[in-house]
């Protein structure tokens, strides 16, 4: 699996497969899901929400848990499937092995060639990036078919340095 580290406008990213990162309300309010609704308006937003709206309701639950990677379609953005994945708690704090576990899960589903993955639990969560990629790092070595392009896409170039770094320090090529 070849892994593209870079930094930026994640919703830029060429993937058919989105994984962002949720909260257990599944609300799109701020993060990659407030920067939907910015970029592809209302109408987008507010379908992939409906969508996040029926997980909840047709389970009769007022929140995911964390873990949990919840999919919707793409909703008119260049993406056709969404993973919603919830990487932390109520008050958005995680764990290195939750992000392992999360994330593997999100690339089980992901069921797409090229594949675009947000940091999670790196914004509103807690976690610094150099967390984010001690539970990753791991995750590369196995096969996620028909998986076979990770766009890692993370804010700032620092970022995009560090997560580099990490990965290399795990032997992992890029």
């Amino acid at each position: 699996m070849k892994v593209i580290i870079t930094h930026g406008d994640i919703l830029a990213v060429p993937a058919e497969v989105l994984i962002c990162s949720a909260n257990i309300g599944l609300r799109l309010s701020g993060g990659v899901g407030g920067a939907i609704r910015i970029k592809f308006g209302n109408a987008v937003a507010d379908g992939i929400q409906a969508e996040l709206d029926h997980y909840l309701q047709s389970r009769g639950i007022a929140h995911a848990n964390q873990g949990d990677v919840i999919p919707t379609s793409g909703g008119g953005s260049p993406f056709r499937t969404i993973l919603h994945a919830i990487a932390v708690d109520g008050i958005y704090d995680s764990s290195v092995p939750i992000v392992r576990k999360t994330v593997g899960t999100a690339l089980s589903l992901a069921k797409a060639n090229r594949v675009a993955l947000t940091a999670l639990a790196t914004g509103y969560g807690h976690l610094s990036i150099k967390q984010f990629g001690q539970a990753i790092a791991s995750l590369f070595r196995e096969e996620y078919p028909p998986v076979n392009t990770v766009t890692i896409c993370v804010r700032h170039e620092s970022d995009a340095q560090e997560l580099t770094q990490m990965l290399s320090d795990f032997g992992y090529p890029h």
